[in-house]
């Protein structure tokens, strides 16, 4: 409640007691309370609806209202305002009662004090907000219970729930796809699975055949309609344990690759361990597979350890994902023969990570005893390498200078051996392109050699030349250097980019020619195809024999004989061959012979064309001709030929003169205006128009007149053909006037389509759209102009939850003739949900298609999704909240039990579902607890209903917790639920058990003040009579008595002194002045007061304080103050005789202050409570004291960032101690003031000011 405002109407007759509450709580520092005053309840109400105070405060004897009727009033007028009621008697009974009638508190007017008003608003509010919150929560507990029961009805997995017994109570309606029976049969039967909680198993359904199912398991334990019960989650893996099989097959067939391949495999690991190896390798080192797998590479037997570092580079280089060359290592075999291996590695991935290292090793041992005999022929390499065309260079590695060049070099650079043997190649300046240069060193660096990559060189003359470059890393005396062996290829490549140039034209046109080209050699066997050659005969057409395309007996090879004689004509041919697909097809070939430049017969060049279609296109035609006049004659549809400009009819089909009710002789040569044939004669025209522009008229509606006279309506079709070279118009034409009525009669069924509110759609037999609503349109965003005539797949696409799930569904909807599925389809406005029911159309017991029906779920969707989250947010607020929630059912046990009931009575949620609420409730309660329960189960309601009450927990131990709880109901069914938020006050008790205290200590305070000002009052006031009455004449007793006065005057001075700090802490305007000092100057002057007062009781004060005690910054009036009390105190409580030392040291960099006396010391249970406010030690109130200068000793130690405690014994004594840091600021030893720290005193704004919680700040 700390720093806002609350809202108070007060209800008050009483004009003073109203401003006495309201100055009250208006001068509360923690609030900002806003009061409102209202005289008469009538007045009340009416402020409390227009203004909705916080909380109300009210007399309950009031001018319009008296008792406990005011209670009632306000309840039933405002009754979700916190009421508090006021009363000047103080009544156990009728504060009972006001607060079983709602109200949140009963307050004595003559006892009130300002933290009692303030604590009993708080909790007034809080108790409320409170109740409205378990009510709000009781509600959410009931709805999400009712919307959990949906989401398991619609859950996908099955849910089970089985009793202790082992008999299933509850399934939802996936457990009939998985077990294939159904609900109804499975209730109250015998689960077939053992349950076991914590962990997921799998277990196999057997069906009816030899089907099985296998799903994964998990339990957990859960409380049914009040007894324990298991909650059993199933979901059908058997798909995905189909997959791990193939899987399991695929890595088997892996393995069987491995064993049997040539080559030595290795599989190591990420972290070099080898986890597999082949037999091949093992054979090739000769160890077993013990002797190498699970080893770390660099531990494999025999392995030359200076060949270590080159792996292990290749091997991180390789999982950095650099490329890596291949690798030679020499090997010792098992044998002891030195064999030479090739190592070759990749990485290895899972799903995209990385996992291990796959090595290839192929034993090279010959190819490298090979290559050492050509070593032999080193010696002749100098002679070589002078004489040799290539232009040969070698450069040293470290300093990049030219250690020799061969004559070719200097011939082909135009410079000296003297310009560049002994000079850094960069000097020379012959890279025309720095990134070549770049470029050569990386690839050397990462491959160890580079082979006829093309360089620019500039030559001396300026001549830009082009090189094919090959160069390795070769090792002369020790030292790396870089032989580099180049051809210049300056000619070749302009030759080349010439030849290019005409060979990518030749290539362009050849592949752009759209009829094959070929040419054989005289085996008949191809050497080269073009494109289309390849398209038709396939890739791998190169090779082969002509006649292995051949289809059929063929004497092809007689006809093109003459060519391969010498023959320079062309030679066509017609040969059947065998397409890339299988299908025979009819080639023309056009042949011609192809020579050497001897003239010698090398093979023919061919040229072939596909006239499959052409063939058949001519065969058909000459069908066609012959079937057309039966065709025309007998066509179903209705054809005319008429003369396209004057309608003049030439020829007729029976259908024609069928439709038309006229003859063949009645048509034949008559205009169509003479037979008044169309019933628009315009409408002809426009028709013949549109022909002549367009060549063709398609599907045009026409009404024309028959010979009976009646109007039909004909599809009218027509486009232009010649005859005998005169343009006519052949027209075919349907009679669609039945069709017509037919779709009339459709278009009201059409209407009604389009306007109900659900998608509808329509498919034929294949799933392509042939009806799609307005609905439609509106929820997939697609016009039906966009959708009619398109498969379901190409218009809408349900996003598939795993492959395959299209393919299912439709096969499911096909094999029962009906779906209803829920799904998510991907549309142009973005992804929607669609509860999809599907039906089969039929007709005369025959499919015609589907009917589809869908809905737009996909705020229903979001709903239970949000539903979902707020479920998981309230049970994290059940769970998160610091007060215990507990909810029983009508037979107290509890459903209910979150986190903060664990951590308060120490019972785990699964130690308390289930078992009666009672096991928390002392045993002196539980009786009427029982029977208030009794009463709650008949009505519905609770003796504490809507109160919030203090009472007594039992935790698990047996130890009693205080507790502050209030109860709310609700009804379930038929069945009555109570739930508890209970509070651990154990913390509040403490505290206002310490008030308690506090408060005791104040008023013993405020005795012994009394006490302490009324003793040197009286002392002054007795001794001053008698001097100014002249009572006493003797000047030394006069000067003894003025002594007195003085003493007792300097006691009520250090009184009022504690008195105005003890004002000032609490008030926050406590303030220290420090500055640098010498401290010991302070404890002396200090000490040096309480010499006189030892030597009256008999005390020895004994005192060591070092005289070069360093200078620190301390308020010192401050500083002394602590030293007198402590002194003062000692020598207080310490008997005649007995002894008081004061020292001081340097202990750890601080400065120690230490005051010890041999009194009476101090009990063991006071040392706790020493340096509170008003503390005295019980016992001790015949030393006299206020109980303040403790208190204020430690405020201003800890001001000055110090430490003060007290050690003592009972009846020993007692040793004070305290210590200051040190800070040495400017060293000073001599007394000055540091005038760079100085605090001026009085009214000095640069002091430190001690708050009334005890901290410092400065201002």
């Amino acid at each position: 409640m700390e720093n806002r405002k609350i809202a108070v109407l007060l209800i008050e007759d009483s004009i003073d007691d109203a401003e006495l509450i309201k100055r009250k709580l208006e001068k509360s520092t923690d609030t900002k309370f806003q009061v409102m005053l209202a005289r008469k309840l009538e007045d009340g109400l009416e402020q409390a609806e227009k203004n909705q105070p916080d909380l109300i405060i009210s007399d309950l004897g009031l001018p319009d209202s008296h008792g406990l009727d005011t209670v009632t009033k306000i309840l039933l007028a405002v009754p979700y305002i916190p009421l508090v009621v006021l009363s000047g008697f103080d009544d156990e009974d009728i504060a009972i009662k006001a607060v079983q009638s709602g109200a949140q508190d009963y307050l004595v007017k003559g006892r009130l004090d300002n933290s009692q008003l303030e604590r009993s608003i708080y909790y007034s509010i809080e108790r409320v907000r409170l109740q409205h919150e378990l009510e709000h929560n009781t509600q959410e507990i009931s709805r999400l219970h009712g919307n959990l029961l949906k989401i398991l009805e619609n859950s996908t997995d099955a849910v089970v729930v089985v009793s202790e017994d082992g008999h299933i109570q509850f399934t939802n309606p996936a457990v009939e796809n998985l077990f294939g029976h159904k609900q109804k049969e499975l209730m109250k039967q015998p689960f077939q699975f053992p349950l076991n909680t914590g962990k997921t198993v799998e277990i196999e359904i057997k069906h009816a055949g030899e089907k099985t199912t296998i799903a994964e398991m998990s339990v957990v334990k859960i409380s049914w309609e009040g007894e324990p019960a298991s909650l059993v989650s199933m979901h059908d893996i058997t798909e995905r344990k189909r997959m791990e099989n193939a899987l399991r097959e695929s890595e088997e067939k892996y393995r069987n690759i491995v064993e049997q391949s040539h080559e030595g495999i290795i599989i190591t690991n990420l972290k070099g361990v080898i986890t597999s190896c082949n037999l091949t390798f093992l054979n090739m080192i000769g160890f077993s597979q013990e002797e190498v797998v699970g080893k770390h590479f660099k531990d494999i037997p025999n392995l030359n350890i200076n060949d270590l570092p080159r792996y292990t580079k290749m091997f991180t280089s390789l999982l950095s994902g650099k490329k890596n060359p291949s690798l030679e290592i020499p090997w010792k075999a098992k044998n002891g023969q030195i064999r030479i291996f090739e190592l070759k590695s990749s990485i290895m991935k899972a799903d995209g990570t990385i996992f291990g290292v796959q090595t290839i090793a192929t034993d090279i041992t010959e190819r490298k005893q090979a290559q050492e005999a050509l070593s032999d022929s080193e010696a002749k390499f100098a002679a070589a390498f002078q004489s040799s065309p290539e232009i040969i260079a070698i450069v040293n590695v470290k300093d990049g200078k030219y250690i020799d060049i061969n004559d070719s070099y200097t011939r082909v650079t135009g410079h000296t051996r003297e310009e560049l043997v002994g000079h850094p190649v960069n000097e020379i300046n012959m890279w025309v392109n720095p990134e070549d240069s770049q470029k050569m060193t990386r690839l050397i660096d990462e491959q160890g050699e580079i082979k006829n990559e093309e360089f620019s060189f500039r030559m001396k003359s300026g001549e830009i030349r082009q090189w094919l470059c090959s160069a390795e890393v070769i090792n002369i005396g020790e030292e790396p250097c870089i032989i580099s062996v180049a051809t210049d290829i300056t000619e070749l490549k302009r030759v080349e980019e010439t030849l290019l140039e005409l060979s990518s034209r030749q290539e362009a046109i050849l592949a752009a020619v759209p009829d094959i080209i070929m040419e054989v050699d005289v085996d008949k066997v191809y050497t080269w195809v073009n494109k289309a050659g390849l398209d038709f005969f396939g890739d791998d057409v190169i090779g082969k024999e002509a006649a292995y395309y051949f289809e059929g007996e063929q004497n092809t090879y007689d006809k093109v004989k003459p060519l391969f004689t010498g023959n320079e004509g062309v030679i066509y041919v017609e040969s059947w061959q065998r397409r890339r697909d299988g299908e025979k097809r009819l080639l023309a070939w056009w042949c011609r012979v192809l020579k050497d430049k001897e003239g010698k017969v090398i093979g023919a060049l061919s040229t072939a064309r596909d006239i499959t279609e052409r063939k058949k296109a001519e065969e058909s035609l000459r069908i066609s001709e012959e079937k057309f006049s039966k065709a025309f004659l007998n066509s179903p549809e209705a054809i005319v030929i008429s003369d396209i400009d004057d309608s003049t009819i030439i020829d007729a089909n029976n259908t024609f003169l069928h439709l038309s009710g006229y003859t063949h002789e009645e048509v034949i040569g008559k205009k169509a205006s003479d037979l008044d044939i169309w019933d628009i004669a315009e409408e002809r025209a426009e028709t013949v128009r549109i022909l002549k522009e367009e060549g063709t008229v398609h599907n045009r509606e026409c009404n024309f007149r028959v010979k009976s006279g009646q109007i039909r309506t004909w599809l009218f079709s027509a486009e232009i053909i010649n005859i005998g070279n005169k343009p006519c118009m052949l027209s075919v034409n349907s009679d669609i006037t039945d069709r017509k009525k037919t779709e009339e009669a459709l278009r009201f069924s059409d209407i009604a389509l389009r306007s109900i509110h659900e998608g509808v759609f329509a498919t034929d037999n294949e799933f392509k759209i042939t009806r799609w609503n307005k609905m439609c349109e509106q929820m997939f965003n697609i016009k039906a102009s966009d959708a009619i005539g398109k498969a379901v797949g190409d218009v809408i696409s349900m996003v598939e939850e795993y492959p395959g799930q299209k393919k299912k569904r439709l096969d499911l909807l096909r094999e029962k003739g009906f779906n209803k599925e829920e799904h998510i389809y991907r549309t142009p406005k973005g992804d929607i949900w669609v509860d999809m029911h599907g039906q089969a159309a039929e007709e005369n017991d025959k499919r015609t298609g589907w009917v589809m029906l869908v809905y737009d779920i996909t705020e229903r969707k979001k709903t239970e999704e949000a539903l979902k989250q707020s479920e998981a947010k309230y049970r994290e607020l059940i769970n998160t909240s610091t007060d215990a929630i507990v909810s029983a059912d009508q037979q107290m046990r509890v459903t209910i039990w979150n986190h903060g009931a664990e951590k308060m009575f120490g019972y785990t949620e699964k130690e308390m579902l289930g078992q009666p609420v009672l096991k928390i409730v002392p045993e002196m309660t539980r009786k009427s607890m029982a029977e208030g329960y009794s009463r709650f189960n008949k009505t519905g309601t609770s003796d504490i209903g809507n109160r919030i009450l203090e009472d007594v927990g039992v935790r698990k131990d047996g130890t009693e917790v205080p507790v502050e709880l209030s109860m709310s109901t609700r009804k379930a069914g038929d069945k009555y639920i109570a739930t508890a938020i209970i509070r651990d006050i154990t913390v509040r008790k403490e505290a206002e058990e310490k008030l308690r205290k506090i408060d005791e200590m104040k008023s013993e305070f405020l005795s012994n003040v009394s006490h302490e000002l009324r003793t040197p009052l009286q002392s002054i006031s007795g001794f001053t009579k008698l001097i100014m009455t002249g009572k006493v004449p003797d000047p030394a007793i006069q000067q003894e008595f003025l002594h007195i006065i003085d003493r007792e005057t300097m006691h009520l001075g250090n009184l009022i002194n504690s008195l105005l700090d003890i004002s000032r802490l609490e008030a926050g305007r406590f303030q220290i002045y420090k500055k640098l000092v010498p401290v010991q100057d302070i404890f002396i002057d200090s000490i040096k007061m309480f010499h006189s007062l030892a030597r009256e009781k008999n005390i020895t004060l004994s005192v060591n304080i070092p005289a070069q005690l360093p200078d620190i910054e301390i308020d010192s009036e401050r500083m002394r103050q602590v030293v007198i009390n402590l002194l003062s105190n000692a020598i207080k409580f310490s008997d005649p005789g007995s002894s008081v030392s004061a020292k001081a040291a340097i202990r750890e960099n601080k400065l120690l202050f230490q005051v010890a006396d041999h009194g009476t010391g101090i009990r063991k249970e006071a040392m706790a409570h020493l340096f509170e406010r008003f503390y005295r030690a019980e016992g001790e109130t015949v030393r006299g004291g206020t109980g303040l200068g403790l208190y204020i000793s430690k405020q201003i130690i800890e001001a000055h960032d110090g430490k003060i405690w007290a050690e003592s014994k009972y009846g020993e004594g007692s040793t004070f101690s305290f210590t200051l840091p040190l800070n040495n600021k400017g060293g000073n030893k001599n007394g000055k003031e540091d005038s760079g720290n100085r605090r001026r005193s009085g009214n000095s704004k640069t002091g430190r000011l001690l708050t009334k919680a005890g901290r410092v700040s400065n201002n």
